[in-house]
This record gives C-alpha cells, sequence and structure tokens, in this order.
C-alpha cells in the first residue's frame, strides 16, 4: 500500500497533473482506477478524460464538443469497457466512514489506484484545531487502508502560505512520495 501526496498552492495545476496521470494510466495499463474528484461532478471528469483522447479542452464550455462528442471520446478513452474506471458519485465532506466504505469497495472491484482530489476539501468549513484533528485521522485511516487493501492512494492537498500542507503536518507524514508543484 502506497500513499502519494500532490502539494501545491491554488492554482498551480495539480488537478491536470492528476487528470494526465489518470489518462495515462487508462490508456497505458491495465489497472483499475477509482476516481474520487471532491471539488467536481463526474460530468467534469468524464469531459476531461475525453478532452485527453479527443485533444480538445473538452472541459471548456466553448469547446465545439457536443455531449455525444464527449461521451463517445470517454467510451474510446477507457476502450468502450465500464469494468476500469469507476467515478466517486458523493460530495458528503462530512462522512468520512462513507468515504472509506467507499474506497473499500473500490478497491473490492478491482481498483488498485484510487485518486482523492483533494484532500484538504474534506475540512472545509472546520475551526483549524477541528482541521487538523480530522486531516490527521484521515491522513491516518487512509494509509492504513492502502496498506490493507494493497492498492495506491494519490491525494491532493492545498499548501497554506507558509507553504505547509493546509490543515496538518500528518499529510506529509503518512505519505510514501511527495510531489511539490510550484
Amino acid at each position: 500500500g502506497e500513499v502519494i501526496l500532490i502539494k501545491a498552492r491554488r492554482g498551480v495545476g495539480k488537478t491536470e497533473l492528476l487528470r494526465a496521470l489518470e489518462y495515462y494510466n487508462i490508456k497505458n495499463t491495465k489497472i483499475g482506477l477509482g476516481l474520487i474528484h471532491l471539488e467536481e461532478d463526474n460530468g467534469t471528469t468524464v469531459k476531461a478524460i475525453a478532452g485527453y483522447e479527443l485533444e480538445v479542452p473538452a472541459t471548456l464550455p466553448d469547446c465545439g464538443l457536443s455531449e455525444e462528442d464527449v461521451f463517445n471520446g470517454y467510451v474510446k478513452a477507457v476502450n468502450n469497457s465500464d469494468e476500469r474506471v469507476y467515478l466517486y458519485t458523493s460530495f458528503d465532506r462530512g462522512n468520512e466512514d462513507g468515504l472509506y466504505n467507499n474506497i473499500r469497495f473500490l478497491a473490492a472491484v478491482g481498483c488498485k489506484l484510487i485518486v482523492l482530489d483533494n484532500l484538504t476539501w474534506l475540512t472545509s468549513g472546520l475551526y483549524e484545531l477541528n482541521k487538523v484533528h480530522k486531516i490527521d485521522r484521515l491522513t491516518t485511516n487512509l494509509k492504513a487502508l492502502a496498506k490493507e487493501l494493497r492498492i495506491a492512494i494519490i491525494e491532493i492537498a492545498h499548501l497554506n502560505a507558509a507553504g505547509a500542507a493546509r490543515g496538518a503536518g500528518s499529510i506529509e507524514f503518512f505519505c510514501d512520495t511527495i510531489i511539490l508543484l510550484e
């Protein structure tokens, strides 16, 4: 079980890097992928994958693609299979057990790589001390899940003004690999 952290300030391209990694794995491996993009709906995720396939920025409103074009691009990207890419469908930030259960489900259906964008979204709206406690709990549990289920989890975290992962230092402590984007 591996946990990989990608961290950067807002606007640096963390999600775009993840999308490129997702698309690379879709096209070049047989690894099952679980995509948990908490800050966007599944339609945006589908458009992003289709956009890579069609080489068109499909997430932009004026991209010139119809819904059918996007759908066909996505189907082509995943090789007409709905058995390798699973999209997480909940925006309930407060339900940690639901997140863990969904990760367990994704692993049970064959996902070996789970993308979690973004970890700090799960603490928005909390006071700073509560954020620290929740991040500590989340990172500890996600690391334990990765080990138990023998999966890799790629997490995104935003940086604060001091350059540290927003919320708590444990985000970095429980990761096997840290990628800093500047």
